[in-house]
């Protein structure tokens, strides 16, 4: 599987949209499974183009909470695009999202919250990529740039590191929108 997802960042696919100057690939190569971009938007925090964030899904869905509950392969793409994104910003925002994502709830998902922000090791800059690729029966892969930092397992954690956009209570509305079907143009 290492081989085959490695692989999924080095093939080349259609471009379906640039935003950011950022070219966002129309399918997502997850070792035999291929998945459809089911939107994509920018992630703005106080005025600054924080990440463009890209989900791909099995099969184009507009209901967030299919996709939340969904034991299938999904991925969410962030590509950085500030150099104000940086580790420690994004080890600090993290549990927050997730608390909001999950009603609150951090607690049911503490160990593997903690594991991500342990895997969260390597300085962050701007040109790097995070892929969050949920994978049923093996867990959420957490990859920097090209390398696999580790998978949690678990369907209650990918619903709530997804929900983080796709929730009741996501991190930008907007955001939402734009992975439930739209994109902008950057």
């Amino acid at each position: 599987m290492l081989i085959a997802v490695t692989a999924l960042a080095t093939a080349p696919a259609a471009v379906a949209k640039t935003i950011a100057g950022i070219e966002i690939p129309e399918t997502l190569r997850a070792g035999e499974h291929e998945l459809l971009l089911n939107g994509a938007g920018m992630r703005e925090k106080m005025f600054v183009d924080a990440y463009v964030a890209c989900l791909y899904v099995p099969k184009p869905e507009s209901e967030p909470e299919r996709i939340l509950a969904a034991d299938e392969p999904q991925a969410v793409i962030m590509h950085i695009t500030s150099r104000l994104v940086t580790r420690e910003r994004l080890t600090a925002s993290l549990p927050k999202d997730l608390r909001r994502s999950t009603d609150d709830d951090l607690d049911s998902i503490r160990p593997q919250v903690d594991l991500l922000l342990a895997m969260i090791d390597d300085e962050v800059s701007r040109g790097d990529t995070f892929r969050l690729l949920y994978l049923p029966a093996q867990g959420t892969q957490v990859w920097h740039n090209d390398r696999l930092k580790g998978t949690i397992e678990g369907l209650d954690f990918k619903r709530a590191l997804f929900g983080i956009w796709l929730s009741e209570r996501p991190t930008q509305k907007s955001l939402k929108r734009q992975l439930l079907r739209g994109t902008r143009d950057a």
